[in-house]
């Protein structure tokens, strides 16, 4: 019955010193918030129920201390693009969706990261290690000096098949950890990652052998864990049927710890009508609204989007379902500037449409 009493007397107080800080300026208020978690603490060492009204009350100071744009970034820490070089922007001439993402956000809602995890010529299942959703693996046992000198490892990915992340090492791979040694993972030859790869850990320290089978840590693996996932895999293949890639798709968004049911699938883009109604049929099975059909999108009405009056060219590629050419860079394969302007406009808008900025435009009154 004390303890009842000791925690009710506690439970007041910590309500009246919550209750004041509106009137007493913002100074106070963060000393009231600091004083209620003292209070928290006090109750669960006396192990009372009222412990939980504290903490909902400790979590209310603290949402009200916060402005309004650290409200909209609870709700929309980042977005996270996974992808080849479609995603990097290659040929772009500095142009990427991802970029071209981040200043819309910027202009209509508020600053946030967008990060491009864009790797030129990777296939999916080497993407998928990147994000850690099917990691990379020490393929055979090795063991790390106990100093800063390399040491060759052979990797793959966690259920044996074979992965080539190329020269762009620094794209959510570095610096990464085996055995709980951290380092940075880089190609015997950057322009041929089939020749191999060489750990170097960061700091001396003790000899560690290495058992195969060991996972490797990638940094995008630990970081970046509440971010919102856009992917846009598949084009240099690595996957073996349309099952295989959604469920390297599903690893990647399932990578991240936060808003796993807040991402976007975008669809491949290397193909006509005909030749991807089987894999968009998938695709929509799969995910619904949230696959874009990027394809579709860009052979219908990306040439306007851009601004473009549409060639003979672009008007046969939209009867058949094809990228148009005006919307591609002179390699037939990448996007051009404008196109991926296209891109990363149009990605804002199926985003909003999902209602994923919902949340944050609320709290920015906007």
């Amino acid at each position: 019955m004390r303890h009842r009493t000791i925690s009710a007397v506690i439970l007041l107080a910590g309500m009246l010193f919550l209750g004041a800080s509106a009137a007493r300026g913002q100074a106070a208020a963060k000393e009231e918030a600091a004083r209620a978690e003292e209070l928290f603490g006090a109750l669960q060492t006396f192990g009372t129920d009222a412990a939980t009204d504290i903490s909902e009350k400790e979590q209310e100071a603290v949402w009200l201390l916060m402005t309004p744009e650290e409200r909209a970034l609870h709700f929309l820490p980042g977005i996270i693009c996974w992808g080849d070089s479609l995603t990097y922007g290659e040929e772009g001439e500095g142009v990427s969706f991802p970029q071209v993402l981040r200043e819309r956000i910027t202009a209509e809602l508020l600053e946030i990261p967008v990060i491009n995890m864009g790797a030129s010529g990777e296939d999916s299942i080497t993407i998928a290690g990147r994000s850690g959703g099917i990691p990379y693996i020490v393929a055979e046992d090795l063991v790390i000096p106990a100093d800063t000198s390399e040491v060759p490892v052979v990797i793959s990915s966690e259920d044996g098949r074979r992965v080539v992340p190329g020269h762009r090492m620094d794209v959510g791979i570095n610096e990464c950890s085996i055995a709980g040694v951290t380092g940075t993972l880089t190609t015997l030859e950057r322009v041929n990652p089939d020749t191999g790869y060489t750990f170097c850990r960061s700091e001396p320290g003790d000899e560690v052998a290495v058992s195969a089978g060991t996972m490797i840590i990638t940094e995008a693996a630990a970081d970046y864990q509440d971010y919102l996932s856009i992917v846009y895999v598949g084009t240099n293949g690595g996957y073996e049927d349309y099952d295989d890639l959604i469920a390297q798709q599903n690893a990647i968004v399932a990578s991240r710890t936060e808003n796993t049911d807040r991402y976007l699938i975008i669809g491949l883009t290397d193909g006509s009508r005909e030749e991807l109604a089987e894999y968009d049929a998938a695709m929509y099975a799969e995910y619904g609204d949230k696959y874009f059909n990027l394809r579709e999108f860009l052979a219908s009405s990306g040439v306007a989007w851009a601004g473009l009056e549409p060639t003979r060219e672009d008007e046969l590629a939209k009867e058949a379902g094809v990228i148009p050419p005006s919307l591609m860079a002179a390699d037939g394969i990448h996007f051009n500037p404008k196109g991926y302007a296209v891109i990363g406009n149009v990605v804002f808008e199926k985003l909003n449409e999902l209602g994923y900025f919902d949340e944050a435009r609320a709290e920015l009154g906007k």
